[in-house]
């Protein structure tokens, strides 16, 4: 036996029904449904081993070496500066693929939800002692001792590597030669439709072993680069952006970004020696702000954290709502069908076309208040409803004051959120109730 568990946020957003009883006889049936699903990643690209190797690293030119400063004793020989050699070999092969990688060990879903900071070349290099060297956007950030380089790609899709200066990222040695590993494939043309993939090209994976290939689900996230002009156009407005988190408001900004996150509230606060900042998360689908969630915020936050500002993250503060509702059905419906077609459309689940019930967790965030207008309106959608009447929408379990809001609006504060289940194992996350007057 296999067992096989998905991740919370690959599971199917809506239920998914595998048997049912027949109307007719009762019946129980099997294989009602039919959910199809790749189940292996594919990218658009060939990986390439280049037979040649880059290098070797040339050396240093003494005719260019400088003499810094002078000394008074004639003795004294003056220090002479070394100028690094000029080393950018170019790859044979392109165009070089760029892509944002993905952890095995982490959740499907997380392949394909990334942001452009993310997004590296794909060329991997070994020297001649063994060490690996790694890609990055730019160099600013490392020292002397990183061994990272930088891809400098030309109009016509040509790559050249540039390696650091000693300084900013290390230089690789004289005589040092670079064994290249890269992969090519770019744009657009990688979004293939459904059904496109029919075949496997394997050293390890013999023709007998593989029944068929297919992807039921079509390719998605290939982007063509950017032309010269429009990197011309989008250089000046690059350099605005905002990537300090100064304010409260910077904060929400910033750690809405992260794919897991639907919005987010922070608040600043003197802690007794230094400034605190609260950052609360509505997460999406409702989920829980888990400890591995936190961790992902904190490392994702740290580029834009201001130094001296502690961070602290937490879920919302759910308000559990009580929601009792009045319904005029028509003639001619059963009201037992009215009331069970008003539950669905009031519950907190999703559509089996990805679409939201009324108070889905991703319907409702931070301070969102709620209108009795809107839930009227929404139950008047219902056929076989002819008049509804709001009896009682207040926070659960609240005593004295007023059933329903004068205003015609439920509000609440800040920091918190709506919310309504009506799930009887869970109670106290909300509960809605019908009476049904008139039909049959």
């Amino acid at each position: 036996m296999t067992e096989i568990e998905w991740s919370e946020v690959d599971a199917l957003p809506f239920a998914f029904s595998i048997s049912a009883r027949a109307e007719t006889d009762g019946q129980l049936l099997s294989d009602v449904s039919t959910a199809l699903g790749n189940i292996v990643l594919a990218d658009h690209g060939m990986t390439i081993s280049e037979p040649r190797t880059l290098g070797p690293v040339p050396a240093p030119l003494s005719a260019l070496a400088s003499v810094r400063g002078t000394s008074c004793d004639h003795c004294d020989p003056a220090e002479r500066v070394t100028v690094l050699p000029r080393f950018r070999p170019q790859l044979a092969s392109h165009p070089l693929t760029q892509a944002a990688g993905h952890d095995p060990s982490r959740p499907a879903a997380e392949a394909m939800s990334w942001s452009m900071q993310e997004v590296r070349p794909s060329v991997h290099l070994t020297d001649n002692h063994s060490r690996r060297w790694n890609p990055r956007r730019d160099l600013l950030s490392s020292d002397a001792s990183r061994a990272e380089f930088v891809i400098e790609t030309e109009s016509d899709g040509s790559s050249l590597i540039r390696f650091g200066d000693g300084e900013n990222g290390r230089h690789p040695g004289e005589g040092t030669e670079f064994r290249v590993v890269c992969r090519t494939g770019n744009g657009v043309s990688g979004n293939v439709p459904s059904g496109a993939l029919v075949h496997l090209v394997s050293d390890t994976i013999s023709a007998d072993e593989i029944e068929s290939v297919s992807n039921p689900l079509a390719a998605r996230g290939g982007v063509a680069g950017e032309s010269l002009e429009e990197v011309r156009q989008n250089a000046p407005a690059a350099f605005r952006l905002q990537q300090r988190a100064v304010t409260p408001e910077d904060y929400a900004e910033k750690a809405a970004l992260h794919p897991d996150v639907q919005r987010a509230a922070a608040t600043l606060r003197w802690t007794g020696s230094w400034h605190t900042v609260f950052l609360s998360v509505d997460r999406r689908g409702g989920r829980a702000v888990d400890q591995s969630l936190e961790n992902e915020l904190r490392e994702f936050l740290r580029r834009y954290r201001l130094a001296g500002q502690d961070l602290e993250i937490a879920g919302p503060r759910f308000v559990p709502l009580e929601l009792k509702m009045q319904v005029c059905v028509a003639d001619g419906y059963f009201r037992s069908h009215v009331i069970s077609a008003l539950q669905r459309t009031f519950d907190s689940r999703m559509h089996a076309d990805g679409s939201r019930w009324f108070f889905h967790p991703d319907n409702l965030s931070f301070g969102q208040s709620v209108a009795l207008s809107r839930i009227s309106a929404a139950a008047r959608r219902v056929a076989g409803v002819r008049h509804t009447t709001i009896t009682m929408l207040r926070r659960l379990g609240a005593t004295g004051g007023d059933s329903v809001p004068t205003s015609d609006v439920f509000t609440v504060g800040r920091l918190e959120i709506v919310q309504l289940e009506n799930n009887p194992n869970f109670p106290d996350r909300g509960t809605l109730s019908f009476e049904a007057l008139g039909g049959r």
